[in-house]
């Protein structure tokens, strides 16, 4: 049996074994550990998932045990017209949760008390905000239980967590935070346990009136369901039991804090299936977990045509993954191919699937045989970076957030996944698939896969690691990894670009113009690197598992996925108060529904004139300079006059634009909504538009349609950048009108 590889850089692999730092033997755990009653992870308080639980069970069990069970059921993103793309790269019931069916290397340095770690004080992990450095009336949110290197409350590094980290009492009360933008939403705050979000400054709890609802559906892992209990979050459940009367379902929801499905009762879902009638059914304070045509991205068919087509346009810039061939329709240009080349490798993939299922090494007798069969063709790194002597990929996850514009997120953190045979002789031997592919799904089977313990410290033994672990290991072998992170946030930019024009027209075709910004999307892009370090995109999943079958599975997962909704931003939403912010909208008059709650004056944040804002928007659509008011129930102080932003949406206009002459408030929302998210990203950061003007400049010219928003944002990222570096901002630019 191989060890487990240790962690050091010598020529294209990085490191060589110290015998004087090997772990102890490894230890082989295969039951189910007993979940931890006061774990938030472990979602204990929401009897609804019992009988999921029993069923992970039998089907965990199974696993160990080597039985075969059909668990194709998690989530497909499909629509009406697409049910052959019903397994698009969504792997979400890859890893069975809390199933340790690994050996845990048992390292002699983190033994005694670094495994029992005393909880952190409630309020080292209460939520705080922060002014924007150059931006008047923009605050940043910051929840340190969310930072890679921040306090843990979980049970990945708790072991002894008790119930009090959760939010157990039956009136659940989210977190909000002010307006973090002028004429912004307050939206819930993730990340926050119960006892660190009591009296904190600036922030307010939910009134009983916007209960905040989620509705779960298609696979409800731990990190999701954790992620809104301990938010606050009432669950939406869908139907009645079989058999249940209509009085005995209504008792039990009234008990359950729980509301029958209905259009416009939920403020976020996590589904699995969406159709047409799901999307053409959203309002304006929904937010779902898919965009219309996200197979352009999880079938591997359709991402290497989308890149290709990309490619011949602009042959150098979208020279980011390895070249396909989908047989027998490119059988020709798969003959060309290998004629050009007789040393080409090649591997076979289904155009749809996921987890490693059906992806092999192309034999060179096998030639023949194949081309009659509906596969997917690749052109294989036959020369990838080795670490400790084992081929590797990275698992990333990325956001999109809206599709026009286009904003795209990347995750500071993620996995490294690594194979479990030792990549011997340039990999000439096809037939060890454990030395060609790195799917955690293949190689947890093998008797020899290994991994750390805890999720921190040991982050960087055995066969799974976090990217973490590589960049310290990077960076103490003087390779460069800034180079290779911005290379793989290039590869995220360029592949969204691709497919950017057919998802941007079923965007526009299914969703209501009122929802626009109701999609999101998180996605698992799998990036390999070459003996030269350049990142290539292998394939993108668009159901990315969120299980966590170990304590770094947890800790990294589960942080990602509340640092993901904060990113999100799920605003209450009260129906009488949307009715009167329409009838304001429309008429020009305003009500007291309009109010929008600040930062508050006592957090200190901002003086108590600018303590509420009301917007008034007139029958053109056209917004005017939103009024501050210390009361909502008194008349607006007036106030001095503010430009208007032009309205002709022309990319070309925006050339030598100058923001400075628009109040904050007076901008597009499309910058408003940007900037909020930026002021609750957390973790992640953008990747599209970035903060770097010639690099969007670049971005853009990448499009096969030039879209105003997309240029409107870009050119305020160069405004900002202006203000970074001292140009002419003035502390009368870009303020909040006031009094």
């Amino acid at each position: 049996m191989p060890s487990p590889p240790q962690s050091s850089a010598s020529g294209s692999t990085i490191g060589v074994a110290n015998p004087a730092h090997s772990p102890k033997p490894p230890v082989h755990l295969t039951t189910r550990p007993e979940p931890r009653p006061g774990s938030p992870d472990s979602v204990l308080n929401d009897s609804s998932d019992a009988l999921a639980d029993i069923t992970d069970d039998v089907v965990n069990t199974a696993r160990v045990n080597h039985i075969d069970v059909d668990d194709e059921s998690g989530s497909s993103a499909e629509t009406d017209d697409a049910r052959d793309e019903s397994d698009e790269g969504d792997e979400e019931e890859d890893e069975a949760e809390g199933v340790f069916d690994v050996r845990i290397c048992d390292s002699p340095a983190l033994t005694g008390s670094s495994r029992h770690v005393t909880p952190p004080e409630p309020n080292t992990l209460a939520p705080s905000l922060k002014p924007h450095p150059f931006l008047p009336g923009v605050y940043i949110l910051d929840v340190p239980s969310l930072r890679l290197d921040g306090p843990c409350y979980r049970s990945c590094c708790v072991p002894n967590a008790t119930r009090e980290w959760l939010r157990s009492s039956s009136k659940k009360t989210p977190l909000l935070t002010p307006a973090l933008v002028p004429g912004g939403d307050p939206v819930a705050v993730f990340g926050v346990p119960e006892q660190s979000a009591v009296s904190v400054a600036g922030f307010e709890t939910c009134v009983e009136t916007e209960k905040m609802w989620v509705k779960l559906g298609g696979v409800k892992n731990n990190a999701v369901k954790a992620a809104f209990k301990t938010a606050g979050f009432r669950v939406l459940k869908e139907t009645e039991k079989a058999g249940e009367s209509v009085s005995e379902a209504s008792a039990a929801r009234d008990e359950a804090n729980v509301l029958p499905t209905k259009p416009q009762n939920f403020n976020v879902s996590w589904n699995g299936d969406l159709r047409k009638s799901d999307f053409a059914a959203l309002t304006q304070h929904q937010r779902v977990n898919h965009f219309p045509g996200t197979w352009e991205l999880g079938r591997k068919d359709k991402l290497g045509k989308n890149v290709a087509k990309a490619r011949r346009r602009r042959p150098d810039d979208f020279d980011i993954h390895p070249k396909s061939f989908l047989l027998p329709k490119d059988l020709e240009e798969w003959r060309s191919d290998r004629a050009r080349d007789n040393n080409n490798v090649y591997i076979v993939k289904p155009p749809a699937s996921s987890r490693g299922r059906g992806v092999r090494m192309l034999k060179p007798d096998e030639t023949s045989s194949i081309e009659k069969k509906k596969v997917l063709i690749q052109r294989y790194i036959k020369h990838p970076h080795l670490l400790d002597g084992y081929k590797y990929d990275l698992r990333v996850y990325v956001v999109v957030t809206s599709i026009d514009p286009l904003k795209v997120f990347l995750y500071k953190e993620g996995l490294v996944r690594l194979a479990t045979e030792k990549y011997t002789e340039n990999g000439t031997d096809l037939s060890k698939r454990c030395m060609h592919l790195t799917n955690y799904s293949v190689n947890v089977k093998k008797k020899e896969f290994t991994m750390g313990a805890s999720a921190v410290g040991e982050d960087d033994v055995g066969f799974k690691r976090s990217v973490s672990s590589l960049r310290r290991k990077f960076e103490a072998e003087n390779l460069d990894w800034h180079r290779v992170w911005v290379g793989v946030k290039d590869i995220v930019t360029k592949t969204m670009v691709s497919v950017e024009g057919a998802m941007n027209a079923r965007h526009k075709r299914e969703i209501p113009s009122s929802a626009r910004n109701a999609c999101y999307e998180l996605f698992g892009f799998d990036i390999m690197l070459d003996q030269h370090l350049k990142p290539w995109l292998i394939e993108v999943n668009t159901g990315p598992s969120l299980s966590a079958p170990t304590n770094l599975d947890q800790h990294i997962k589960h942080k990602m996925v509340s640092n993901l909704f904060n990113l999100v931003g799920i605003a209450p939403y009260d129906k009488n108060k949307a009715r009167q912010r329409r009838y304001a909208r429309l008429t020009g008059v305003p009500t007291t529904a309009t109010t929008r709650v600040s930062v508050s004056a006592s957090s200190g944040l901002r003086p108590p004139s600018v303590s509420r804002l009301t917007s008034v928007e007139t029958q053109r659509g056209q917004k005017n300079p939103h009024k501050f008011s210390s009361r909502p129930n008194t008349p607006a102080p007036e106030t001095k006059a503010v430009n208007c932003f032009p309205s002709k949406r022309d990319a070309r206009s925006l050339r030598g634009l100058d923001f400075s002459k628009y109040a904050m408030e007076a901008l597009p929302q499309v910058i408003r909504d940007a900037e909020g998210e930026l002021c609750r990203q957390g973790e992640f950061e953008r990747c599209f538009p970035t903060d770097d003007p010639t690099t969007n400049t670049k971005y853009l010219d990448l499009f096969e349609t030039t879209r105003y928003d997309n240029a409107l944002l870009c050119a305020w990222e160069g405004y900002k950048a202006r203000l970074r570096n001292g140009g002419n901002f003035t502390s009368g630019d870009l303020r909040p009108s006031r009094v």
